[in-house]
């Protein structure tokens, strides 16, 4: 699908608490850079790609090995690399996204690594047509996710943002308790209304969590804990509970 006024920089998160997941991180994320590029090809208006080591949650050895491995396999020149300090969720995020605009995108694309596959000619083709409709922010719903994105609760573990409107109408991302997408997502239903796009990805598609009983553990923590910080956030900001629900395209 040809584009020539939306341009999208993905980002994504990858990182290491222990020295002894480094190289099994950087493995994964050079499948991810690679995977990226071949979808790249077949839609040209994904124009940046840029991997996110949140110094702070890191052994302190990623950024320096996947760098490595960028170098040796050719692909430093074609992906941006980047760290920051402060907490994943708030500080490196909107620094990830200041970022971003530097590359002279529309839209910043948020990825965790667990749904990089999820992105796909077809997926990037139905977020486009969101934000074409008027769309300020659009998310993939599928696996746990589904229920949660469906309700209007869109979450950067996969989900695209219109730069601009995050920038103005924002304050970026607030909450370091891991529901950083809830604030600015009121923010904007509030601005303009019905802006919302969760985007139902065909059955099937999975989250690919690590596998480590550490990860699977911590996953499961966050999943069974999301909804309720999230209700707690939307007290914090004095919403509604359904606002995000009549904010849906």
């Amino acid at each position: 699908m040809e584009n020539r006024t939306r341009t999208y920089g993905a980002v994504v998160r990858v990182f290491a608490n222990n020295i002894g997941d480094v190289s099994g991180r950087v493995d994964r994320a050079l499948g991810h850079a690679k995977y990226l590029l071949e979808v790249q090809k077949m839609f040209p208006a994904l124009e940046r790609i840029a991997f996110v080591i949140p110094c702070d949650a890191d052994c302190g050895q990623t950024y320096s090995a996947l760098k490595i491995r960028f170098l040796e396999t050719g692909l430093y020149s074609r992906i941006k690399m980047l760290t920051f300090s402060g907490n994943q969720n708030r500080e490196v995020l909107n620094n990830a996204i200041n970022k971003i605009v530097m590359m002279r995108v529309t839209h910043a694309l948020i990825l965790s690594g667990k749904a990089v596959e999820a992105i796909t000619p077809m997926t990037l083709g139905a977020i486009d047509s969101k934000f074409a409709d008027g769309a300020k922010a659009a998310g993939l719903a599928f696996d746990e996710l589904a229920e949660l994105v469906l309700s209007g609760c869109l979450q950067n573990t996969c989900m695209a943002w219109e730069i601009k409107s995050l920038i103005e109408n924002t304050e970026g991302f607030e909450n370091i308790d891991g529901i950083e997408e809830i604030a600015p997502l009121v923010h904007l239903a509030r601005e303009y209304g019905r802006c919302i796009a969760p985007i139902m990805v065909p059955s099937g598609a999975k989250l690919d969590v690590h596998t480590d009983e550490a990860s699977i553990a911590r996953h499961r923590k966050v999943m069974e804990t999301k909804q309720a910080r999230i209700h707690a956030e939307l007290a914090r900001l004095m919403a509604s509970p359904d606002v995000l629900m009549q904010a849906r395209m």
